[in-house]
């Protein structure tokens, strides 16, 4: 059985899809109506600045987010902190993005992984063993 390793880490269409949910977030802010309440402005600014915030930490945590993994032909994952999961059924692949879901304990984890956090062999390699991938083999 042949593994195969993946390195992804941030990427810059990564932070741009971050940044346009965020200013989605942010911009329904604008779409609250004027009531004539005395600490409706005081509790509006409020939530926006700490929405504001925690976006801003969150886009941090992107910037430097990484993740590391071996994957197999019948769709085990290895991740670097020695957990295993199963690749899920259901994938999602394009030219730019690669969705899928990884399984474990009967939860499902998206992982989304854009076509600039790894070199193109790799995410083209990456697709190809989603596509191809094969049935564990029954036991007994």
């Amino acid at each position: 059985m042949q593994h195969h390793s993946f390195y992804l880490k941030s990427s810059v269409s990564q932070r741009l899809s971050f940044l346009t949910l965020a200013v989605v977030i942010l911009a329904t802010f604008a779409l609250w109506p004027d009531v004539d309440l005395r600490f409706y402005p005081a509790v509006k600014y409020f939530l926006l600045t700490v929405s504001a915030l925690a976006l801003v930490r969150q886009y941090l945590h992107v910037h430097r987010w990484q993740f590391s993994f071996t994957l197999d032909e019948y769709g085990r994952v290895l991740a670097g902190d020695e957990q295993v999961w199963q690749l899920g059924e259901r994938s999602w692949i394009s030219p730019w993005l690669i969705v899928c879901f990884l399984e474990r304990n009967g939860r499902d984890t998206p992982l989304f992984c854009f076509a600039d956090m790894l070199a193109d062999d790799d995410y083209r390699s990456l697709c190809r063993l989603i596509i191809n991938q094969r049935s564990l083999p029954q036991s007994g």
